[in-house]
């Protein structure tokens, strides 16, 4: 989730909704819009806003660039085998040394 964009306070026409509900409180919830992590009524609450509101769509728009840039830097690669191989064994060493204190 993208916590770290801002919305720039010159794009916004009307921070608020009809809810009374600041687009800088709405940000997480565009987050969570933009990776599909809303339910029915959320979701479509946040459409509602967009519909609306300039500032989040533009914020929105850079959400899309900023993750098409990364996984074009960076692919679909996953953490190296050995990296995942040293994290599940200091795993399994600290459930270990639970079980037995």
């Amino acid at each position: 989730m993208i916590k770290n964009l801002e919305l720039d306070p010159n794009r916004m026409a009307d921070s608020t909704t009809e809810n009374s509900i600041s687009c800088e409180e709405r940000l997480v919830d565009l987050s969570a819009y933009y990776d599909g992590e809303l339910d029915g009524d959320s979701h479509n609450e946040m459409e509602i806003h967009l519909n609306g509101c300039q500032a989040c769509r533009e914020t929105l728009s850079e959400m899309s660039r900023l993750s098409t840039a990364l996984h074009s830097m960076v692919g679909n690669r996953g953490p190296q085998k050995s990296l995942l191989d040293e994290i599940m064994m200091r795993v399994k060493a600290e459930e270990d040394n639970k079980l037995l204190s």
